[in-house]
């Protein structure tokens, strides 16, 4: 039965990323052509989706499963995107939206293909 829970899961997982991924570059897309309003309503509901994400992958690591996201750096990055937030610096949110999430969630994408299916 957990095995099952565990391959549902991860298909979930596998499902969500690439549309997490999709909505990500089109926030960071507004951010980058100076529409910042339509970024800012888009990002609450991307900071929820990845929370999923991130409490998905900590719940399958402490059953055992190897998922090598490294959860302390993904929080500094989200402290980072907050801050970036706070100060209205849309540059370096993007970037951080662009080049580190997209990139964690890309690896832990292709982990968990190459792992599980």
């Amino acid at each position: 039965m957990e095995q099952k829970l565990i391959l549902e899961t991860i298909e979930t997982i596998l499902e969500i990323i690439p549309k997490i991924i999709k909505k990500t570059l089109v926030v960071v897309e507004h951010f980058q052509t100076g529409q910042e309003s339509l970024g800012l309503k888009e990002i609450v509901d991307l900071f929820d989706n990845y929370d999923g994400i991130v409490q998905a992958i900590v719940a399958l690591q402490q059953i055992g499963v190897s998922i090598s996201l490294d959860i302390v750096n993904l929080q500094a990055i989200f402290k980072e995107m907050e801050k970036a937030l706070s100060a209205q610096d849309f540059v370096l949110l993007s970037d951080l939206l662009e080049y580190e999430i997209c990139l964690s969630l890309e690896n832990v994408y292709n982990e968990l293909k190459r792992m599980f299916f």
